[in-house]
């Protein structure tokens, strides 16, 4: 019977067919790839793939035995025999057992341990345990091998197991050798030795180099032509401190530390460590180490003999003292009854010397001010110092504790009208916060050449009384809350302005160098200003206004009573937020504001005669308010894809004169014909 099959039709009857066969051979495979394999046995056998560092098993061997001579050999011992055990036997090893002839508690390889005690056990200590070496595979997962290195086999089952390690010496430690001369010893420290607590030596790559990098230690020479190294004392496990600390070069570092002197009667005049010349004089500083260089190079022993380092201008400079126009005196004292720092032996510098009891001019700080020129070297060296007397403990048996301050700051030449910014462009955590008062006349900002003065806080002497000099005040640091208190005194002689004054010295110590002009009706503007930017310039507008709140006004004089009412505290609160980018987000500050404390009754001892004198406790504290609001949240409008597909797509199941729908039909209609023609089959 014939049949008359258009073209559709024998399309459509072809594609059942090839979907069918399809169907079939899958299951087939999958069969193959789930059939559980066989337990390889040892009588199973195996196709070795091996490289060729791996012998030749099908070689033909022979063997031959031999009758063996024996032969008396005598020995003389001329070393001990090495106790070492090699890695194979390591493995082996139980390494819990640590206790000889007793049984260790939960170590179940110990072989004088008992079944009874191993029943009285609560766990296993761990030891080492065997990996398995290989890995294997069905092998219709592979194509084809090309790998000379790796070893692989194949079982009975078709399984390509494929060796995961076939060099056992990798998994062990590698035997070292034994240190029997001080060479082997100096091999493996300066290979694998990373700290010491033996002072480190003056490294001759140091002194061969050409010039300073940043970290490297500045070297100096004495009169004598030793070769040492700035020293800048700091503390290192406790608070006393240690001299053998260089400065390091282009790094910037201060320390505090205590020096504990068991008897300032002998040792104030005797004991270097309490001397400023030390820190001064008798050295010079090496401009570049280029310099031993060509000393040890263009120089005979007999010449070198006659050279001097220390003499040598050219290479070297000595410490000067800052006297730099626009800095602080470079030789100032401390007073330890008032802690007022004032100037003081504006061109010598003394030594401690005792008298009356006290030992006078004694050093408290010594700052360096290095110039430099980059890569070639140190231009100058500059210092001052701040010195004090302390009184001689009336104990011979009491020491006395002084603590000291050093520091080295590095500036490039060139930079004197440079200053240092608190950040770029946000404000950095730590960075004082950029404060200045405006100038009507020249339109510009003006800051304190101190950038720890730009905005501060009270800060008390050891007895509890306020520091009268602004050095000594607690610098406002942007980010950090602070507190500071401490005892205002006051002495007048005058009863019936007493609280008014009173009221006008606590205001002066808050705000210090910042206090407006009191009138009648309030207080002038001061026209003080703080940074919105870490970075803010001077001649810029990216400044907010000081705001005051609370401010107490001046009073008319009133006849004075037992009471006052003065407000004894100031708080400021900095406002700022994050702008920029989420990853690297920029502080700005956006307000600043003064609040002070409500006024409070202050009881007032009245003398019958004479002057008054009173003692208040005074505050001030800092806050940091983030006011930073979140990243405006964006919903993007949905995507529209258009589909778009050539015309001749579903050909040959559709001809160009078959309507839109007549592909879609023709693909359900394929689909189930092809699912009839599989459930026919099976």
């Amino acid at each position: 019977m014939a049949v008359n099959m258009n073209k559709r039709d024998r399309t459509l009857a072809l594609c059942t067919v090839c979907l069918v066969l399809f169907c079939v051979c899958l299951d087939v495979t999958l069969s193959a790839t789930t059939t559980t394999p066989a337990a390889t046995t040892a009588n199973a056998a195996t196709t070795s793939v091996t490289s060729s560092s791996i012998p030749d098993t099908t070689t033909p061997t022979t063997t031959t035995t031999t009758t063996p001579t024996t032969t008396t050999t005598t020995t003389v011992a001329t070393t001990p025999a090495s106790s070492v055990v090699n890695n194979v036997n390591l493995v082996n090893q139980c390494p819990c057992d640590v206790t000889g002839n007793a049984c260790d508690v939960n170590c179940c390889c110990d072989e004088e341990c008992s079944d009874a005690d191993k029943l009285a056990f609560s766990q296993c200590l761990s030891f080492s345990q065997e990996e398995p070496d290989r890995v294997c595979f069905p092998k219709e997962l592979f194509l084809f091998e090309n790998s000379d290195t790796v070893r692989s086999e194949t079982t009975q089952d078709d399984l390509l197991c494929i060796y995961t390690d076939n060099s056992g010496e990798r998994n062990f430690y590698t035997q070292p050798d034994q240190v029997t001369t001080l060479s082997i010893f100096q091999d493996y420290q300066e290979q694998f030795s990373s700290f010491s607590f033996q002072s480190p030596a003056v490294s001759d790559a140091l002194l061969n180099a050409s010039f300073y990098k940043s970290g490297d230690p500045i070297y100096t020479v004495t009169d004598s032509e030793s070769v040492g190294m700035l020293g800048l004392p700091r503390p290192l496990t406790t608070m006393a401190c240690v001299d053998s600390n260089p400065a390091a070069y282009l790094s910037d570092e201060t320390f505090s530390c205590v020096r504990t002197i068991n008897n300032l009667a002998t040792e104030c005049a005797s004991s270097p460590a309490l001397n400023a010349l030390r820190f001064f004089s008798g050295f010079r500083v090496v401009k570049n180490p280029e310099l031993f260089q060509t000393f040890n190079a263009t120089l005979s022993e007999a010449e070198q003999g006659f050279f001097s380092l220390y003499n040598n201008s050219d290479s070297t400079v000595e410490v000067r003292l800052d006297n730099r126009t626009g800095m602080v005196d470079p030789i100032r004292c401390l007073n330890p009854s008032t802690g007022t720092i004032t100037s003081c032996y504006n061109t010598t510098l003394p030594s401690p010397t005792l008298q009356s009891g006290v030992c006078r001019d004694l050093l408290l700080q010594v700052s360096y001010t290095v110039i430099t020129a980059g890569s070639a070297g140190i231009v100058e060296v500059l210092a001052s110092f701040v010195l004090t007397d302390v009184p001689v403990p009336s104990s011979s048996a009491q020491a006395a504790e002084i603590t000291q301050t050093f520091s080295a700051a590095f500036e490039p030449v060139g930079t004197s009208g440079s200053f240092e910014v608190s950040g770029n462009p946000g404000y950095v955590v730590g960075q004082p916060l950029l404060a200045g008062t405006f100038n009507l006349t020249t339109n510009t900002m003006e800051l304190n050449a101190d950038r720890q003065r730009y905005m501060t806080l009270v800060r008390s002497l050891p007895t509890g009384a306020c520091t009268p000099g602004a050095d000594d005040r607690v610098s406002v640091l942007f980010g950090q809350d602070v507190r500071t208190g401490c005892l205002l005194s006051m002495t007048a002689d005058n009863l019936t302005d007493y609280c008014t004054r009173m009221q006008e010295s606590i205001i002066g110590t808050l705000e210090f160098d910042s206090v407006p002009e009191a009138t009648s009706s309030g207080y002038r503007d001061n026209y003080r200003y703080v940074g919105v930017y870490g970075n803010s310039s001077v001649l810029s507008g990216d400044w907010v206004k000081i705001w005051y709140r609370n401010r107490p006004l001046p009073a008319p004089p009133t006849p004075l009573t037992s009471m006052c009412r003065l407000s004894l505290g100031m708080h400021i609160r900095v406002m700022f937020a994050n702008i920029g980018a989420l990853l690297n987000p920029q502080p700005k500050v956006i307000g600043v504001v003064f609040t002070y404390d409500d006024l409070t009754d202050v009881q007032v001892r009245v003398p019958a005669a004479g002057k008054i004198t009173q003692v208040v406790p005074v505050s001030t504290s800092v806050s940091f308010l983030d006011v930073s609001k979140p990243a405006a949240h964006y919903d993007p409008q949905p995507s529209i894809y258009e589909a778009k597909i050539p015309d001749d797509f579903f050909y040959p199941f559709a001809t160009g004169g078959v309507s839109r729908l007549g592909p879609v039909w023709t693909l359900v209609v394929v689909g189930l014909s092809a699912q009839q023609a599989l459930v026919g089959f099976w």
